[in-house]
């Protein structure tokens, strides 16, 4: 009687290991999935601009591709300046215009006149360099 307990005993012990591994599994797995699809999601939207660019600015794909990373590293920059409280509102405009020139000068490297005015608008494509003054 007392080997059939302790029998009994290891055999319900080892069930509770099998659903704790179970569902440990299954948490992974799911979580797997949800990363997997944020990721889908990201690269359909990466994939949407492409084309954008493909069709607007009748490029091939490696030029949409780099205009993508260009744009995308840009507006990604531009939110981190904005959220940014610590920075007084001149500062952050001669931030922000000097990312805009650093994106517009890239951009021109790779794209014709014609193109960078269809991707920019006027306001952002007139930007001068913020002047330092001497003391």
């Amino acid at each position: 009687m007392n080997n059939s307990l302790v029998q009994k005993t290891f055999n319900l012990i080892q069930m509770k290991k099998n659903i704790i591994a179970f569902t440990l599994f299954a948490l992974l797995f799911y979580a797997g999935g949800e990363v997997s699809a944020q990721q889908k999601k990201e690269d359909k939207s990466k994939q949407d601009l492409r084309s954008f660019y493909k069709a607007t600015l009748r490029v091939d794909s490696l030029k949409a591709g780099q205009v993508e990373k260009i744009q995308s590293d840009y507006k990604a920059n531009l939110l981190v300046v904005e959220r940014d409280t610590s920075v007084s509102g001149q500062l952050r405009q001669r931030r922000i215009k000097a990312m805009m020139n650093d994106r517009n000068n890239k951009l021109r490297v790779i794209l014709t006149p014609l193109q960078l005015e269809k991707l920019v608008s006027p306001v952002e494509r007139t930007v001068t360099e913020p002047t330092v003054k001497d003391n």
